[in-house]
């Protein structure tokens, strides 16, 4: 039996939508020629379609359509990952109304329309959730008759409400899920620990059986948001496939200067961001207060706001060091044994983009460390 010539193989595959039997048949029909079979093994490979590298370059080709613009494809998967008790739930949910309402994200990320969302929730019950709701959508100032508009676009599968647990890795929670999102166009999962039941001391174990559900999701159109918790050292628990089938992860920190009183306030760090670069992807802080019933969410506009850079910025304003740490709550001997050479590192930097003025006292401990080396 004879295997078939390269040429006559991609003469064939220039026609769209063949499988490897078609092209096998069509070749011997037109040249005589015989193309190896599949083995009996090999037959999942004839499901699928080949597509020849000429048409998919007359194809028509559109804009990537976004969820959230820049973070999160109609097609994609972006991933909220945070220690727990940090807020990263209700992040969640103001996103969520922001992607209901068809209003920019944090005022940053641009919402194109109104989307449909399903949140499947293995943590908090039916009143968690609707107070939740409830707030986000008040401190966004949707009330009223708009605010049940905005609930007719949410449905809710609630593992607090179910006899059983629901499972992300078990196949007919995963179908069940699948029915139940039909309608929808942005589905989340909060969170992946909480909903995977498998029971597997090995996470990576468990996502061989998640991601290929994920990706049956993102074949029917929907955009995917997940919920994950990160290690004590602040790495996402779990297989390193996890982060490789992302577009976006969100990393949630509490900055430097954090205390219990300031409540929920966090950095946001891109642990990856496949669409964007460049300032987009710069980190900046978030704060959430809660007040006459509804959840305020404010966003630094400094997207430089580690305690280096906020010791540059008040340097550079005329403060001397006393006052810039005065203003930052800490102590000299901290300051200078746990951010002296990070302000250092930052100052090189930041000179180097022009975001900072030469400022005097830095300039002389970069060179005094210089000349001590």
């Amino acid at each position: 039996m004879a295997y078939h010539y390269r040429d006559d193989f991609f003469n064939s595959t220039s026609q769209p939508g063949r499988t490897y039997e078609e092209h096998r048949q069509h070749i011997f029909e037109t040249t005589g020629k015989r193309m190896k079979p599949l083995n009996k093994g090999d037959s999942k490979e004839a499901k699928w379609r080949l597509i020849s590298g000429r048409d998919l370059l007359l194809g028509a080709s559109e804009p990537k359509k976004y969820a959230v613009k820049y973070l999160l494809p109609r097609q994609g998967i972006m991933m909220i990952c945070a220690p727990e008790g940090i807020g990263k739930s209700k992040l969640a949910m103001n996103l969520a109304c922001c992607l209901a309402d068809g209003r920019p994200f944090l005022n940053k990320f641009e919402v194109e329309k109104k989307h449909r969302i399903l949140i499947v929730d293995g943590e908090m019950t039916r009143g968690d959730n609707s107070d939740n709701l409830r707030k986000t959508a008040l401190g966004l100032g949707i009330d009223g008759d708009q605010l049940f508009d905005l609930a007719d676009r949410f449905d809710f599968m609630l593992a607090t409400e179910e006899e059983g647990s629901i499972d992300i890795s078990n196949a007919a929670d995963q179908a069940e899920i699948k029915s139940r999102s039909r309608n929808s166009d942005i589905i989340i999962l909060d969170s992946i620990v909480t909903l995977d039941q498998s029971g597997s001391p090995n996470f990576q174990e468990s996502w061989l059986r998640i991601q290929p559900f994920l990706n049956q999701l993102k074949a029917a159109g929907k955009a995917i948001i997940l919920l994950h918790h990160t290690t004590k050292s602040g790495d996402t628990l779990g297989s390193v496939k996890l982060r490789i089938s992302l577009d976006t992860l969100i990393m949630l920190k509490k900055p430097d200067d954090y205390k219990e009183e300031h409540g929920i306030r966090f950095m946001v760090n891109f642990g990856k961001h496949r669409n964007f670069s460049g300032d987009i992807a710069k980190p900046f802080e978030v704060q959430m207060v809660a007040q006459d019933g509804a959840f305020h969410w404010s966003v630094d506009g400094c997207v430089n706001s580690s305690i280096e850079d906020k010791f540059l910025d008040l340097m550079a304003s005329g403060d001397n060091v006393g006052i810039a740490l005065k203003k930052l709550n800490i102590s000299s001997s901290t300051f200078d044994k746990n951010h002296w050479p990070k302000v250092e590192e930052r100052y090189k930097v930041r000179r180097q983009e022009g975001t900072v003025e030469r400022i005097e006292h830095v300039e002389k401990r970069i060179e005094k460390r210089t000349n001590q080396d």
